[in-house]
């Protein structure tokens, strides 16, 4: 019984050096507590934040909307836009067409203003003027598509609040039908 318990005190001692001399080797025992936890919490902060080629992310309010649009939200809706082939062999996406429309009319307003600066009361005063003037569906794809890219900067850590959130379409009377 003895010697059982001299052989699993041996075999404890012997894993103990083992793995104190992977420790040394790794270079573990010159870092403090303090280093380690500093290096850990680099490597979790690159893990966690996306590269865009090589460069770290960092979310800037001041970023325009017309180029966090094409930087940030467009690639993840694109895909969703299927195009096909017309009978002269054309490639046809006309749900890409149609959003490029769209976006147009959004950037002419407000593609140079920056994130922080855009306002739900001027988002709303510029759909109103737009429903005077453009179709109902114009509008509403419109109203859709900033609801959209603003919650996606909201998501993303780019804006703190949704701007467009209670963007409303209330229709002029050319849009109501009569009766």
């Amino acid at each position: 019984m003895v010697w059982l318990l001299e052989q699993l005190l041996l075999r404890h001692v012997n894993r103990h050096e083992q793995t104190k001399a992977a420790q040394r080797q790794a270079g573990a025992e010159t870092l403090s507590r303090f280093q380690a936890f500093k290096l850990l919490s680099g490597h979790i902060e690159e893990s966690m934040v996306g590269t865009t080629h090589g460069t770290k992310h960092r979310p800037d309010s001041s970023m325009k909307l017309e180029q966090f649009t094409r930087a940030r939200w467009l690639p993840t809706k694109e895909a969703k836009w299927r195009g096909h082939t017309d009978a002269k062999g054309r490639t046809v996406n006309p749900s890409k067409t149609s959003a490029e429309h769209t976006l147009s009319h959004i950037f002419r307003a407000f593609g140079t203003t920056s994130l922080e600066r855009l306002d739900s009361v001027a988002l709303q005063r510029w759909l109103n003027g737009l429903a005077g003037t453009h179709s109902e569906s114009l509008v509403k794809h419109c109203r859709y598509y900033l609801k959209s890219i603003l919650e996606w900067a909201v998501w993303e850590d780019y804006l703190r609040k949704e701007s467009a959130k209670y963007l409303n379409c209330r229709p002029p009377r050319r849009w109501r039908k009569s009766r």
